[in-house]
């Protein structure tokens, strides 16, 4: 999802394959058979549009079209071990950490086609000429999903375990799906080529079994800085940085619902100024914005823990704060239980 997504603004496969290339390169030299690793690969062209750049300098100097395959193999080599190399410091706490590791290799691509290949990287404009369209490319997109598995729970009884998992992976890729699309119309934004890329991509995420609640707090962090700092909560760049806001999923999940709402406001500021540092080289911006926001919060962390008193207290303080997130969590879905049949009763009674 996350591949396909990002097609709309700015891979292909022209600028892609020279990436998966020396990702491919790299496994083979090095003997990995991970499949993580391959998908890591795929997910690395993220720096595509570096390719792109390069390749089409105007002109007929085929010195800058090998210079463009280089690059790409270049990149797809040195990207894996850097990402293996972040991944250890952000401990995993970042979803969407290959944009982390693209984010270094897009600050020196950025250097180095302004600065040494003195090439211009003119902005591209969003064109919302194609809502309409897209919108039911997307409705159909996320209804193939929820009627298979309406389909399947209507059959007997699912006996395996790993086959009623996917079914629920793949009934959250629908809702997932259809509450974007909620945001999007409920703001009044009309969609965009980026806008279904991150679409795509927070529902392709879902699958990865990150909870709502843990997407919502560092999203609420998201809406309230937008809403007392940026003032443009109706527009296309925070509504992506709200859906990309799940890349500090697992850190919410780790470190409270609190810790979730703040560091959704420190990501909000981080993505909205490290853009300039690519200059859209790095397509996956957010994940670079996410592992700086994990390290940044890690950093303090261990800085309040060195003292040993403080460090109990916040201990102390955080086991209880959990506790109080983990009643209130049960209440409100003690309270949706409830709720459920009395809405099913009531519209039983209408009909």
């Amino acid at each position: 999802m996350m591949l396909s997504g990002f097609s709309f603004f700015g891979k292909n496969i022209v600028n892609s394959a020279p990436i998966i290339l020396g990702c491919l390169l790299y496994l083979r030299i090095h003997h990995s058979g991970r499949q993580d690793l391959l998908v890591m690969g795929l997910l690395s062209t993220c720096l595509s549009p570096i390719v792109s750049t390069i390749y089409s300098v105007p002109g007929f100097l085929i010195s800058y079209k090998l210079l463009a395959l280089f690059i790409g193999l270049l990149i797809g080599y040195t990207i894996l071990p850097i990402f293996e190399f972040l991944k250890v410091h952000t401990k995993e706490l970042n979803l969407y950490n290959m944009g982390f590791a693209a984010g270094f290799v897009g600050m020196l691509g950025n250097f180095a086609t302004k600065k040494i290949l003195t090439i211009k990287i003119v902005p591209h404009a969003l064109s919302f000429e194609h809502h309409d369209v897209l919108l039911y490319f997307l409705l159909i997109l996320f209804s193939i999903p929820l009627l298979i598995v309406l389909y399947f729970s209507k059959l007997q009884p699912i006996d395996s375990k790993i086959f009623l998992l996917d079914l629920k992976k793949i009934l959250r890729f629908s809702l997932y799906g259809y509450f974007a699309i909620l945001i999007c119309l409920g703001l009044r934004v009309p969609l965009s080529g980026i806008l279904v890329g991150a679409i795509l991509t927070f529902a392709g995420f879902s699958m990865y079994n990150f909870k709502f609640r843990y997407f919502f707090f560092p999203a609420v962090g998201i809406f309230l800085t937008a809403l007392l700092f940026y003032q443009d909560i109706a527009t296309t760049n925070h509504i992506v940085i709200i859906l990309f806001g799940s890349t500090l999923a697992p850190m919410t999940r780790k470190y409270g619902l609190l810790t979730g709402i703040l560091s959704g406001v420190i990501f909000s500021v981080i993505t909205r100024n490290t853009h300039h540092l690519t200059a859209g080289i790095n397509l996956y911006n957010c994940g670079f914005a996410g592992g700086v926001t994990v390290l940044l919060m890690d950093a303090v962390r261990l800085l309040f823990y060195k003292n040993q008193k403080i460090k109990f207290l916040c201990q102390k303080q955080y086991l209880l704060l959990i506790q109080k997130e983990k009643k209130l969590i049960a209440k409100f879905q003690t309270a949706v239980q409830r709720l459920l049949p009395k809405i099913i009763k009531t519209r039983d009674g209408y009909s």
